[in-house]
């Protein structure tokens, strides 16, 4: 039996890639548990969170599964791509160098696992894992460019299913992309849970959790509109058209959508029968590319500043700009603490903040100047008058 590759097939993979091969770093991918050698186990409920801290994300997934014969042993598999762009590929004592803290429990008992290093095309021949050996790894090495690698990986185990409910549990921790367009971005391979005998997850749940104020956009790959998202904490939902205009997402067919979060927040997706078709993929944009998908203008072309034609940008700390007239000053001075939800009165104030983006009010926050960062206690003293 030959098993495609699923990790090759991303929809996002063949146009960002091979457009940032020298401008990002893809360290790795979160990809779903799939059945290598079985096709009776359903899958009938997942609960998949993704919590994002610094430059790294943290997978926790149960899953339910259900056996509807006698007890069999099934080889389970986890399907990791390697690293890809501006990054060193060469694996660490044999498994992704960018994958860490891999645990998989079954019916509360721990289960070991192995790695196997396997081609990109094939990893599957009469129900055995066909792995690289020695002398074909150092042949898919490039010795001058460790950023070129061509294998992935498999990480194994054998799942004894007992007649009836199965849980397991698994976690691991990958290190997120980052290229000039996005400070982070995190993928996930979702059409893998197709790969069960029922063929979708009967009962699927997405919680992503963050640990501090971002602005996150997703491709609407797997949903329509940010509605079907329930948020908690200080969160914002704003629908997007496609990012068509810039080249590295000139092939994605796919809207967005933004989400501005913060520590204390989380968004939460459910969906029943859920046979999902593409894939997770969201990422954190670096100011010049909202600036750009925003407005006509751009704001770092300009050295004045109008709050009726320009973006103003969450990370605004451009002291040098003057305000084209007193509102203008006013929309600048009051920044620091439009950032942390200020409730404002002032009506023109109101009105200009809540058509941004990323401001999200905080009827809780109390305005301290004190408590600004140094740079922030510089914009406020710039533009008090």
């Amino acid at each position: 039996m030959k098993n495609k590759f699923t990790l090759t097939l991303f929809f996002i993979i063949g146009s960002a890639l091979t457009l940032l091969a020298n401008d990002g770093a893809f360290f790795a991918k979160g990809n779903h548990l799939v059945p290598i050698n079985n096709k009776n186990i359903s899958l009938k409920k997942e609960i998949l969170k993704i919590k994002i801290n610094g430059p790294y994300a943290f997978i926790d997934v149960y899953y339910e599964l259900y056996n509807p014969g006698k007890e069999e042993k099934v080889l389970v598999g986890f399907e990791a791509a390697s690293a890809s762009g501006d990054v060193d590929g060469t694996p660490k004592k044999g498994k992704h160098p960018y994958i860490s803290d891999f645990t998989v429990r079954m019916n509360d008992k721990p289960l070991n696992y192995k790695v196997a290093i396997v081609s990109h095309e094939t990893y599957i021949k009469n129900g055995i894992i066909n792995k690289l050996t020695g002398d074909q790894l150092k042949k898919t090495l490039h010795p001058e460019n460790v950023n070129e690698v061509g294998f992935n990986y498999v990480y194994h185990f054998d799942a004894n299913f007992k007649p009836g409910l199965n849980i397991i549990k698994h976690t691991y921790r990958f290190q997120t992309g980052v290229s000039i367009d996005m400070e982070s971005s995190i993928e996930y391979i979702l059409t893998a849970a197709n790969r069960w005998a029922n063929k979708q997850i009967d009962d699927f749940t997405l919680i992503i959790e963050n640990d501090k104020t971002q602005r996150w956009v997703m491709f609407n790959s797997f949903f329509k509109q940010g509605n079907e998202w329930e948020i908690t904490g200080r969160s914002k939902i704003v629908n997007l058209q496609r990012f068509w205009d810039f080249a590295v997402f000139q092939e994605t067919k796919f809207k967005s959508t933004l989400f501005t979060m913060d520590k204390r927040s989380t968004i939460t997706f459910k969906k029943r029968n859920f046979h999902p078709k593409a894939e997770l993929f969201l990422f954190v944009p670096k100011d010049h590319l909202m600036t750009a998908y925003w407005e006509k203008e751009h704001m770092n072309l300009s050295k004045v500043f109008d709050a009726q034609k320009v973006y103003l940008n969450f990370h605004f700390d451009d002291i040098t700009i003057k305000p084209k007239d007193d509102f203008s000053r006013r929309v600048l001075y009051n920044h620091p603490f439009a950032k942390r939800g200020y409730v404002f009165t002032d009506k023109r104030l109101k009105d200009y903040y809540e058509k941004i983006d990323w401001y999200v009010p905080d009827p809780n926050y109390v305005p301290k100047i004190e408590a600004l960062q140094n740079f922030e206690k510089k914009v406020v003293e710039r533009y008090s008058k």
